[in-house]
């Protein structure tokens, strides 16, 4: 670290390209294997696993519960219902099992 203060990186807003590439790799991969979305959908971008992570999850509070103006992206209405779909089949957070 050469300074005491470190800048945020990717703090570009999502584009509406970007939330459908992460709707349809956690269709296909379900949550909780963000680094294997990453490497297949966002190879050359700048969005960790971690960003998609938190993106999917800001998807979910916004949309489950149907507060439109929480989001600044105006996303299509079939996109927002695969979002809640993939929210029944794959929850987030992962439940565990005990």
């Amino acid at each position: 670290r050469a300074g005491k203060y470190i800048t945020r990186k990717n703090n570009s807003h999502w584009t509406a390209k970007e939330v459908k590439l992460l709707v349809h790799g956690v269709s296909k991969f379900g949550v909780g294997r963000w680094s294997k979305l990453k490497k297949k959908y966002f190879k050359t971008s700048v969005r960790t696993a971690v960003n998609l992570k938190d993106k999917w999850r800001n998807l979910l509070r916004a949309y489950q519960k149907n507060i439109q103006k929480y989001t600044l992206l105006d996303l299509e209405p079939p996109l927002v219902e695969q979002i809640r779909k993939l929210a029944v089949k794959h929850p987030y957070p992962k439940r565990r099992h005990s």
